[in-house]
């Protein structure tokens, strides 16, 4: 049985094409499209890594990782954006659990993040 991926992603059609290819690799993905649903959605079926787009229209995807974070304080966390936000995110990367992918990204780069924030966990 492969890992569980929780996506949260407002634009619709590049969750889809990232649910298929992760789909490919053997990842259960669940994708929700408001940013408000993810911790109810964790509660009810946890995941193995999260990956969040900064910039969704309900909610601020790091004010969301916080929340994530506090929850869940070794669930790994990979955030998206198609933003430069370096300072942003500074306090976010200094956690081993947290990284991110600047968008547009490609699967096979998704998958090394994905693997690579995993990997802590599987020791």
């Amino acid at each position: 049985m492969g890992s569980r991926l929780l996506l949260v992603e407002d634009n619709v059609l590049a969750a889809d094409a990232v649910r298929l290819a992760l789909l490919e690799y053997g990842f259960i993905v669940q994708v929700i499209n408001v940013g408000r649903q993810a911790i109810g959605s964790l509660i009810q079926r946890p995941a193995d890594v999260v990956v969040i787009d900064l910039t969704l229209p309900d909610v601020d995807g790091c004010a969301l990782a916080q929340m994530i974070r506090q929850e869940w304080p070794d669930l790994p966390i990979i955030l998206t954006s198609g933003y430069d936000q370096p300072l942003r995110l500074a306090s976010f990367l200094k956690n081993r659990q947290t990284a991110f992918i600047q968008k547009p990204y490609d699967v096979a780069a998704l998958i090394e993040t994905i693997e690579a924030q995993m990997l802590p966990r599987k020791m």
